[in-house]
């Protein structure tokens, strides 16, 4: 799969939604219990929360080991990928590259682009 950088920055930055998506659900859930008319069962805005959790979450148990803690120190501890590249001691070119890899996993597991994009 071969992405563009508006997708890889697209895809990049929807992940960044990840790590308040618990957040995100409770405060829907609270809304949902507010509207009389609205259902846990029923709500397409809800379903869609748990449906992103449950991509990123497998997304993140799909990487090897190296790609996990990348994963981690951007998505989770909001490191930039020059503090990450810093600490893991890797090149410009290295902690790209591997950016690419796991963004282009997110976007083949959410199906985001054709989800086959490029093949």
């Amino acid at each position: 799969m071969m992405l563009s950088r508006n997708e890889l920055n697209y895809l990049d930055e929807r992940l960044d939604d990840y790590k308040s998506i618990p957040h995100s659900i409770a405060v829907r859930k609270i809304e949902i219990e507010g509207d009389t008319g609205l259902s846990e069962d029923s709500d397409i805005t809800l379903k869609n929360l748990y449906l992103f959790q449950i991509t990123v979450e497998a997304l993140e148990a799909s990487l090897d080991m190296e790609l996990r803690e990348v994963f981690r120190m951007r998505w989770i501890d909001s490191l930039s990928w020059v503090e990450i590249g810093e600490r893991r001691h890797y090149a410009d070119k290295v902690i790209y590259k591997k950016r690419r890899r796991i963004l282009e996993k997110y976007a083949e597991a959410s199906g985001t682009f054709g989800g086959n994009h490029g093949k």
